[in-house]
């Protein structure tokens, strides 16, 4: 598959997931893909905020 001639929304996709793949191969990375994960939430996990009170 030649990546000039994607439309530019697929070669978004595609680098994105390449991103992902190779952050996923290392320790360090997943680490990282966590912290991502956890920054873009926008509602409070609750139970984990009620297990922190106790």
């Amino acid at each position: 598959m030649q990546v000039l001639n994607l439309p530019f929304g697929a070669y978004l996709v595609y680098r994105k997931e390449s991103w992902i793949d190779a952050l996923n191969r290392t320790e360090e990375g997943r680490e990282i893909l966590k912290n991502l994960w956890r920054l873009g939430q926008t509602k409070a996990d609750l139970t984990a905020v009620r297990q922190k009170t106790r």
